[in-house]
């Protein structure tokens, strides 16, 4: 009775290491792609719902809710966001930064990415009155990385939000 073997030559062996290894080479540079891709659509749909949330509470509580970038556990003054968002409700009518009465959340921004907040009336938050519009603010919020424009939420006078692919020559 003959014995047969079984197995790979050598030859095979490294055909199939050199076919695996291509194939690895060509499919983590699109893994890497569809990670950045899954992270700016992550943060921009928190963005969107943080500013749905903060809407909804103003409209519900009938009281001013602000968002603002969090600093060391309170507003700060800057237009660009980066670290985390701050949602707050103000002592009185005036959205006064500085009388916090009610911390409704903080949500985090992705490690790496900002959001560069320009609107009308140049103050660096967000305040939606107890009928669900903004005070006088239209504008927009622009999701950046390394000095790159990658994608907008924008929200007019009457609280609404959208979201878009930002225009080439957005500002960061």
């Amino acid at each position: 009775m003959k014995v047969y073997q079984q197995g790979f030559s050598l030859i095979e062996l490294l055909t199939t290491i050199v076919v695996l290894s291509v194939t690895i080479g060509i499919a983590i540079p699109s893994f890497s792609t569809l990670t950045d891709r899954i992270t700016q659509y992550e943060a921009t749909n928190r963005l969107a719902q943080t500013l749905y949330r903060a809407r909804f509470q103003a409209i519900t509580q009938n009281r001013s809710t602000t968002v603002c970038h969090e600093s060391q556990g309170s507003c700060s003054s800057s237009f660009i966001w980066q670290g985390a968002m701050l949602v707050y409700q103000t002592a009185n009518q005036h959205e006064q930064t500085d009388e916090i009465l009610n911390i409704l959340s903080s949500e985090n921004i992705p490690t790496g990415y900002s959001w560069h907040w320009s609107g009308f009336r140049a103050r660096p938050f967000l305040t939606f009155k107890p009928n669900g519009a903004t005070d006088y603010q239209n504008g927009t919020f622009t999701l950046c990385r390394n000095s790159e424009a990658l994608k907008q939420v924008v929200i007019n006078k009457a609280g609404r939000v959208r979201i878009q692919s930002a225009p080439t020559g957005s500002r960061c």
